[in-house]
C-alpha cells in the first residue's frame, strides 16, 4: 500500500485505462515451478509465453526463466483450515505481487529489487516483442517512470515501470486497443 501512495499522479493517469478489457487477450499464470511450501523463499523469477489469446506469466522459485530481473517476494507459511489441513498461499497472496481482475486475468504488479527502471523496462520490452507484440513508449515526464503500450492482433497490454529507491515496480494490465 505504501508504494502505491508514492506513485506520481502521472502514473495513475496512465494506469486508469488499463482496467478496461481488450477483446480476447487475458493474462494466465504457470506457477508449476514455484514452491509455495517454502516460506524461506524471498526471490522469484518471471518470463512470458503466449497460449492463444492468453499472455502466460511463467513464475518460478527454482531459478531464472528469462532475462527479466528477479522479483522480491515474501512467501507466508501455511495456515490451517477448519479440517486441520495445511493451506499454502497462492501467487496473489505473496507479498510484492498483486494480481488484477479475477485470478489475475487482467494483469499484475511485481517488485524487482536492486534494479534500474531502464533495465527492467528494456527486459520486458525484449520479452514481449519476442512474442510478437509491437511496442510504443509513452511520455511520462519523469525519469523514474517509464510507460509502454504493447499491441498484437487488436489487443493491448499497458505497462508502467516505477523506480522507488533501488526497487522497480512493474505494472502490466490489459489496456483498451489503440485507435486505428
Amino acid at each position: 500500500m505504501k508504494r502505491f501512495l508514492l506513485v506520481p499522479i502521472a502514473v495513475l493517469a496512465l494506469a486508469i485505462p488499463a482496467v478496461v478489457s481488450a477483446a480476447g487477450l487475458t493474462f494466465g499464470y504457470n506457477t508449476g515451478s514455484f514452491d509455495f511450501t517454502d516460506a524461506s523463499i524471498d526471490t522469484g523469477y518471471i518470463g512470458f509465453t503466449m497460449n492463444g489469446d492468453q499472455l502466460v506469466v511463467q513464475v518460478s522459485s527454482a531459478g531464472s526463466v528469462s532475462a527479466i530481473p528477479a522479483i522480491s517476494l515474501v512467501v507466508f507459511g501455511p495456515t490451517t483450515n477448519a479440517l486441520g489441513e495445511d493451506v499454502y498461499p497462492t501467487l496473489g497472496q505473496l507479498q510484492n505481487v498483486t494480481l488484477l481482475g479475477a485470478n489475475g486475468n487482467q494483469g499484475f504488479d511485481v517488485v524487482h529489487t536492486t534494479a534500474s527502471v531502464r533495465t527492467v523496462a528494456a527486459d520486458y520490452v525484449d520479452a514481449l516483442t519476442s512474442l510478437g507484440f509491437k511496442v510504443s513508449q509513452l511520455s511520462t515526464g519523469s525519469n523514474n517512470v517509464l510507460s509502454y503500450d504493447f499491441t498484437m492482433n487488436g489487443s493491448a497490454v499497458h505497462a508502467v515501470f516505477h523506480q522507488d529507491g533501488s526497487s522497480v515496480t512493474a505494472h502490466l494490465a490489459i489496456a483498451p486497443s489503440p485507435a486505428a
